[in-house]
């Protein structure tokens, strides 16, 4: 038992140590040199000897690198290294870059998906502006490339979307033919980059990484919402690392989430327009109320985070029912009435990191929205089994052990049990993992029913022979993605734990 809680924590470590040097446009040799000590250390433990040979492909790769300062992509001397290691984390594993392409042609585009997820990032394929729109804000992708003839078709849903593109910095990319033309409306449309048939897979990553590292410096420097006036998530490190470092003499502080009730219900009915108006006047509300010390960040789509001055759990619990029942009683556009669930939680330990604090709050807040929303809730250790009950069901042809042997999977807002497919569950979120066909029988008929039953409460993931009109045609229907055969455990484990970390 010690010697495998010693993996973990190495594990878990070198994770963290991975995920931050993915992050950096540029990295020292130096600093590299000192990963590779770090993975000849772990090579030492037993069950980690692998560890060894790569530290010394790594050793070797940087030896040999034509810049003798620096390193500006670290995954080309760790994309195998990074399989490995994310395939024995058990809290965390090396988080893909996600991307949106829209387009209505899935299957012309197989070999691009299969290129981007060589280079880690993870892909999803909108078949519309509007669906991208939609499924925006769920998930937050670093890019959005678009099919140039779906953006003249689609020129309103293309400017919403550009206008929230810009608000959170995410590079929009026309793909289209090759015509001066063409391109000259794509960028006068808004667009920051387009390729035509001319640009080859590499120059794509190329222009496709200075873009988003372009955006990641900008929305670094910039620190405000451009619609709500709240500072943005950018701010937050800092902001809590400058309060954490003087909480030995100003006393404790306080850090809250705040999410906007059935905000979904709101868009999908009155529009987008009207939702981004009620958030600013959300955003106006809880401004009004805190006071000039306290620091109101947008935290997500219709998330907000305000971090406070407080003496006690009591006293944050007041604060934050003050700011609950101003919203409950505030007047919207359109006479609409808005709740908000708020969860909060103290940090007293000077130890306590930005992470574990979130999660706390976040496990308050979810406790306020399970109980019935419209209410605050304070962290307190109980909460941390009280998390959400959902289910990863797979039906794999007798291979189902070998998958779930390799499967573990941590969410902050859900409690995940693996195990073989029979029939739909009745947990709050299911991922069927089901071969095509069953998928594809009668017409697509389980698919749709549960898609009519229970949303996004379902989701499936496919394992097909080939790539083909069937695949495609699951995928248009809302698959969110795929193997195929024959069957890479592997594989199949870090496409389920990538689709986990995605989750909202």
């Amino acid at each position: 038992m010690k010697r495998r809680t010693e993996q973990e924590r190495y594990i878990a470590q070198t994770i963290s140590m991975v995920e931050r040097l993915l992050r950096r446009e540029e990295v020292p040799l130096q600093e590299l040199d000192a990963f590779s000590n770090w993975l000849r250390r772990g090579g030492k433990i037993e069950g980690l000897e692998v560890l060894t040979s790569f530290a010394d492909t790594a050793a070797s790769q940087i030896r040999n690198y034509p810049d003798p300062a620096k390193l500006t992509h670290i995954e080309e001397v760790s994309s195998s290294f990074i399989s490995f290691i994310s395939s024995r984390g058990k809290r965390s594993v090396a988080r893909k870059e996600l991307l949106f392409h829209v387009t209505g042609d899935f299957l012309g585009n197989i070999s691009w998906k299969r290129f981007l997820e060589a280079n880690r990032y993870v892909t999803r394929f909108p078949e519309s502006v509007q669906q991208a729109l939609e499924i925006g804000y769920d998930l937050h992708a670093k890019a959005i490339i678009i099919e140039d003839s779906m953006r003249s078709e689609e020129r309103e849903n293309f400017e919403k979307l550009l206008k929230r593109s810009e608000s959170s910095w995410t590079p929009i990319i026309v793909l289209g033919p090759a015509s001066p033309h063409r391109r000259m409306q794509a960028y006068e449309a808004g667009a920051d980059d387009y390729w035509d048939e001319s640009v080859s897979f590499d120059e794509r990553l190329l222009r496709l990484r200075r873009l988003i590292r372009k955006s990641d410096f900008v929305s670094k420097t910039v620190l405000v919402d451009e619609l709500t006036g709240a500072y943005n998530r950018k701010y937050l490190n800092g902001a809590f690392e400058r309060r954490r470092s003087r909480a030995g003499q100003e006393g404790v502080f306080g850090l809250a989430i705040f999410d906007l009730d059935h905000f979904k219900r709101i868009n999908d009915t009155f529009g987008h327009p009207v939702g981004d108006v009620i958030l600013s006047e959300v955003a106006a509300v809880i401004k009004d109320v805190i006071r000039p010390e306290d620091e109101l960040i947008r935290y997500g789509g219709e998330e907000f985070m305000v971090l406070f001055s407080c003496e006690h759990q009591l006293a944050s619990f007041r604060m934050m029912e003050r700011i609950r029942e101003r919203v409950s009683n505030h007047s919207f556009d359109r006479g609409l009435r808005v709740t908000v669930s708020i969860g909060f939680t103290i940090i007293s330990a000077p130890d306590m990191t930005l992470s574990v604090a979130s999660t706390q709050a976040d496990e308050a807040l979810y406790k306020a929205k399970r109980t019935g929303r419209d209410r605050v809730i304070g962290f307190d250790h109980s909460l941390t089994s009280e998390k959400i009950k959902a289910a990863i069901s797979l039906s794999l042809e007798g291979e189902e052990e070998s998958v779930i042997e390799l499967l573990h999977v941590e969410h902050v807002r859900y409690d995940f049990e693996i195990r073989k497919y029979v029939r739909p569950g009745i947990e709050s979120l299911e991922l069927l993992v089901l071969p095509l066909g069953a998928i594809a029988a009668d017409d697509f008929r389980l698919l749709d029913w549960l898609k009519h039953e229970r949303g996004r409460e379902t989701q499936f993931m496919a394992i097909a022979e080939s790539e083909d009109e069937l695949l495609a045609e699951a995928i248009h229907r809302g698959v969110v993605d795929y193997t195929v055969l024959p069957l890479d455990p592997e594989s199949l484990a870090e496409r389920i734990r990538q689709w986990v970390i995605h989750l909202a």
